[in-house]
């Protein structure tokens, strides 16, 4: 017996070929042993179009290009006409205009790689290996229609330290007694007046530090917890550490924010 089933596949790309499927005579012998008909493993009603395939990448990244995808039909042997319709679709892609070469940033190595980004738009990288997040960079026009690379943006990267009082926040909070909630607020404060009496090495930094300070003074409120004197002065030695002259352009960066998002 020959196979029960032929796979017609066509491509844009190639002629229209017929292949019989190897895993169809596999069963068809085994069935052959069991006195079984191939036909209970595939009725009629599983013939005919099956699925369309996801659409191939467009052939062209910009100025219009063209998408395929295409599906199979499954027929019966020496029963032609089951797949009616065509068993490929196309259509138009990235018909945004390609841009000119002095509208596009060109590649530059400056703390990592940055790619080649269209003048308007912004790119990222990952943090260095002491920090968690990512590097933002935007391309800028000036009125004369020149591109340039605005400076990189560190608001997205913390450092691992701060990560850490982040997460040991957490925990904390994760103490069903206020008490011990408070007292843990309490060792965090420490530990962050000491980073913060170092300099900061990310603008993310500085975000992190008032993300933790507002943690604290909220577990505070809702804990009961009365601060020590000690603790009350901490906080307000790190909000003077974090506003120091020497914090000022990472403010500025952190500024960038809301455009580079």
């Amino acid at each position: 017996l020959g196979p029960l089933l032929e796979v017609h596949i066509e491509s844009g790309y190639t002629a229209h070929h017929t292949h019989s499927t190897r895993a169809f005579e596999i069963l068809e012998e085994k069935n052959q042993d069991l006195g079984n008909s191939i036909e209970e493993y595939h009725p009629s009603g599983s013939l005919g179009w099956k699925t369309w395939g996801a659409w191939l990448d467009c052939s062209k990244l910009c100025d219009g290009g063209k998408k395929t995808r295409h599906r199979v039909c499954l027929e019966a042997k020496g029963i032609s006409g089951t797949c009616h319709g065509p068993f490929q679709e196309t259509r138009n892609c990235n018909e945004q205009k390609c841009p000119e070469p002095h509208e596009v940033c060109a590649e530059e190595n400056y703390w990592v790689d940055w790619s080649r980004t269209l003048a308007g738009q912004s790119t990222v990288s990952r943090c260095p290996t002491n920090a968690t997040g990512f590097i933002a960079r935007r391309c800028l026009m000036d009125e004369s229609g020149n591109t340039a690379w605005e400076d990189p943006s560190f608001a997205y990267c913390i450092s691992n330290e701060y990560r850490k009082l982040q997460v040991d926040i957490l925990e904390h909070l994760s103490k069903g007694h206020r008490i011990l909630a408070g007292e843990g607020m309490s060792r965090v404060t420490t530990d962050l007046l000491d980073l913060s009496l170092k300099r900061q090495v990310y603008s993310g930094d500085l975000l992190a530090s008032v993300e933790i300070l507002s943690n604290i003074t909220q577990t505070f409120i809702r804990a009961s917890y009365n601060p020590s004197s000690e603790d009350i002065q901490n906080f307000v030695q790190i909000v003077s550490n974090l506003l120091s002259e020497e914090n000022k352009e990472k403010w500025v960066d952190l500024q960038k924010v809301r455009v580079l998002v």
